[in-house]
C-alpha cells in the first residue's frame, strides 16, 4: 500500500533521537571540532597537569618542550651501559665481588661456621658457659635481711643476698629459722592476750555475783534490796491491778470470751470511773448459758454485747473480759468502766437472795481496788435512759439500799 504522508505537502518526518554508535554523545562532538579547537584542549590539559604538579616541578625541574625531553634522556643513558657487551662486562664486575664457583661459596661457609662450635660437645660446652654467667638456684634471687640494699619500683627496700656459693644456701636458712621463730613469738603472745581477756572478764563477773550477795556479817546489800523491793507483790500487775488487790476478789471462775470483734476486741481499758450494773432480761437462764450468747457472736455477727462478769440464779460469778480489756456492755462508756451482767427469775426483774449477795461483794471488791466510793455504781439507766435492770428502775428505794449494803459490807 502507499503511504499517503508522503504525498502530503506540509508534512514532517518523526525525529528520531538515537545515536548511532555505542560511544559517549559528546564523542561525536569532539570528533567535529576543529585541530585549532583540539590544540587549545592540550593547551588547557598541560597547564591544569603543571598546577598540579607544581611543587614537584619547583624541587625538580624537567624540560618542558619535546627538545629538552630528548636531551635528558640521552644525558640519563650515558650514565648506563649502551649495549649488550657493557651491560655484560658490568654484571661480571659486580659478580666478582662474590665467590664464584662451588668450592668458594663451601670454603666462605665454613669460616663462618668456624665461629660456632660444630660438634654436639662444642655446644653443650659454649651452653654452659653462657650459664655459668646466670644465678644457678632460685633462692640466689630471694631477699634476706643484713644484705646490700636496693630500692625497688615502688618504693621499697629490698635486701638482696649475693648469688651461688654455699654460703647464700646458709644464709637462706638461717633467714627461715628466723621467720619461723618470729611467727612462733607472735601466735604465743596471741594466745597470751586472749587468755587474759578471758580471766578478765570471768573475774569481773565474779565481782558481780559477790556483790550481789549479802555483806559479810549478817547485813544486806543495796542489789539485794532492790531485787527483793523488784519482786514485791504489791508491785505486781494482775489484769491492770496491783497484786495484792487482785488476789482479794471474791470467789469466780474465769472463763473468757475467744477474742473477736463482736463481743471481745481486746483493746485496752485503761481507767476505771464507774461500775455499772445490768439485769439479762431473760428470765430463768443460767450464768453460763448468758456466757455463751456472748460467745455465739462471733459467729452469727448479730450485736456487740458483752459483760466483764455475769453473776447467776444460785450466785455463781463467770468472769468473761479481762478487767484490762473493754467490754460492749455500756454504749459511750465502754472505755472507762466495768460491767456486771446477773441473772433473775422473776419477770419484774428482781434478784435472788444468792445473786444479791454475791453482787454485793463483787461491788464491794471493786469500789475498793478501784478507789471509788458508793457514787461511782450505777444503773444501765442512768446512762442512757434504758430500763436496766428493771427492777431497780422502778424501785428507787431498792437501788439505794443497795448502795448503803456495799458501803456497809
Amino acid at each position: 500500500m502507499q503511504d499517503n504522508r508522503a504525498v502530503q505537502r506540509d508534512y514532517e518526518p518523526d525525529i528520531i533521537d538515537v545515536r548511532r554508535n555505542p560511544y559517549p554523545r559528546g564523542y561525536e562532538e569532539q570528533r567535529r571540532r576543529t585541530p585549532q579547537r583540539q590544540g587549545a584542549v592540550q593547551g588547557a590539559r598541560r597547564a591544569h597537569q603543571s598546577r598540579e604538579t607544581e611543587g614537584v616541578a619547583r624541587r625538580v625541574p624537567q624540560p618542558r618542550s619535546a627538545s629538552e625531553r630528548q636531551v635528558a634522556y640521552r644525558q640519563e643513558r650515558v650514565a648506563q651501559p649502551r649495549s649488550t657487551s657493557e651491560r655484560q662486562v658490568a654484571y661480571r664486575q659486580d659478580m666478582r665481588q662474590q665467590p664464584r664457583s662451588a668450592s668458594e661459596r663451601q670454603t666462605a661457609y665454613r669460616q663462618d661456621m668456624r665461629q660456632q662450635p660444630r660438634s654436639t660437645s662444642g655446644r653443650q660446652t659454649a651452653y654452659r658457659q653462657d650459664m655459668r654467667q646466670q644465678p644457678r638456684r632460685t633462692s640466689e634471687l630471694q631477699p634476706i635481711g643484713r644484705q646490700p640494699v636496693r630500692r625497688a619500683d615502688n618504693g621499697r627496700q629490698v635486701q638482696m643476698i649475693p648469688t651461688g656459693g654455699r654460703q647464700s644456701r646458709e644464709a637462706v636458712l638461717r633467714e627461715r629459722r628466723r621467720r619461723q621463730r618470729r611467727r612462733q613469738r607472735i601466735a604465743i603472745g596471741l594466745w597470751a592476750v586472749c587468755i587474759i581477756a578471758i580471766s578478765g572478764v570471768l573475774l569481773l563477773n565474779r565481782n558481780n555475783v559477790s556483790a550481789a550477795e549479802p555483806a559479810f556479817g549478817g547485813g544486806t546489800s543495796k542489789d539485794t534490796t532492790d531485787i527483793k523491793e523488784n519482786t514485791n507483790p504489791s508491785t505486781a500487775m494482775i489484769q491492770g491491778l496491783p497484786a495484792d488487790k487482785f488476789t482479794a476478789h471474791p470467789d469466780w471462775t474465769e472463763n473468757f470470751l475467744t477474742p473477736n470483734e463482736y463481743s471481745r476486741p481486746g483493746e485496752a481499758l485503761t481507767e476505771v470511773k464507774d461500775v455499772f450494773v445490768h439485769y439479762t432480761a431473760n428470765p430463768g437462764t443460767s450464768a453460763a448459758q448468758n456466757r455463751s450468747y456472748f460467745e455465739q457472736q462471733k459467729d452469727t455477727h448479730k450485736a456487740s454485747v458483752s459483760a466483764h462478769f455475769i453473776i447467776g440464779c444460785e450466785g455463781e460469778i463467770i468472769q468473761c473480759v479481762p478487767l484490762d480489756e473493754i467490754a460492749y456492755a455500756v454504749a459511750g462508756r465502754n472505755y472507762d468502766s466495768v460491767s456486771i451482767e446477773c441473772c433473775h427469775t422473776s419477770k419484774d426483774g428482781a434478784f435472788s437472795k444468792e445473786t444479791y449477795d454475791s453482787l454485793i461483794a463483787l461491788l464491794t471488791w471493786l469500789t475498793d481496788a478501784y478507789d471509788l466510793d458508793t457514787s461511782h455504781i450505777l444503773r444501765h439507766y442512768d446512762s442512757n435512759g434504758k430500763k436496766c435492770p428493771l427492777y431497780y428502775t422502778e424501785h428507787e428505794d431498792e437501788w439505794e439500799q443497795l448502795k448503803r449494803d456495799v458501803k456497809a459490807y
